[in-house]
């Protein structure tokens, strides 16, 4: 099971080499409150070694956990599956690894996503839409749940999702995602990267709803 005392420790000797102006993979302040904020992580934590393995979610807590921990060249990650399968759970335990690993990247929902490239849109906005909309693309890591949920579905939308995707399969960016919809409910030029054997791993979660076992064990 992780230290999660070494693991927020190890924040304060993190820099971003990579793209200072990039605030979807800077951390900004050195306090333990602070960091689960910028992670988008909140108690109690979510990891790995809490996670309970149940039938159905084998293939996806060693899939993701491979990626997590480096342990394949592997750059792009779907998993799919039914509601509280613990897709949100695994997604929330990367974050932490990949801190560990001195990789930072934030917990977004797919819901997020979308409502800051929107307010992006209006007239005056700091940050402008396209310069969130490149954060997104170019993100060192970039990890999102909930695609296609919690949002109109429009045109817009998707066009998004395709953008971002594409701009980070060219050029072998890590990205995790999770979704509880079917893959032939996403754009296909998603899809289609997203099958790409040499640079992503999709996985169909197939655990039942924990909170519906919860209920039948008491």
């Amino acid at each position: 099971m992780e230290n999660i005392a070494v693991v927020l420790d190890q924040y304060r000797s993190i820099t971003n080499t990579s793209n200072r102006t990039n605030t979807l993979s800077r951390p900004r302040k050195r306090n333990r409150a602070d960091l689960l904020r910028d992670l988008g992580l909140y108690d109690p934590l979510q990891t790995f070694g809490n996670f309970e393995l149940v039938a159905g979610a084998g293939d996806t807590y060693q899939a993701i956990r491979n990626i997590a921990d480096g342990g394949t060249e592997a750059t792009m990650f779907l998993c799919y599956g039914g509601t509280g399968s613990g897709k949100t759970h695994l997604l929330k335990a990367v974050a932490l690894r990949l801190y560990g690993r001195g990789i930072f990247v934030r917990y977004l929902t797919w819901a997020m996503v979308i409502n800051t490239l929107k307010n992006g849109l209006n007239d005056g906005a700091i940050p402008p839409y396209r310069d969130i909309l490149r954060n997104y693309c170019y993100a060192r890591a970039l990890l999102i749940d909930d695609v296609g949920m919690g949002s109109t579905g429009t045109a817009f939308e998707y066009l998004q999702l395709e953008e971002i995707i594409d701009v980070r399969y060219s050029r072998r960016l890590l990205t995790l995602m999770a979704t509880n919809k079917h893959l032939d409910e996403l754009p296909d030029r998603v899809v289609s990267r997203l099958r790409d054997p040499d640079v992503s791993i999709v996985v169909l979660n197939s655990a039942k709803d924990y909170r519906i076992r919860q209920g039948n064990e008491n």
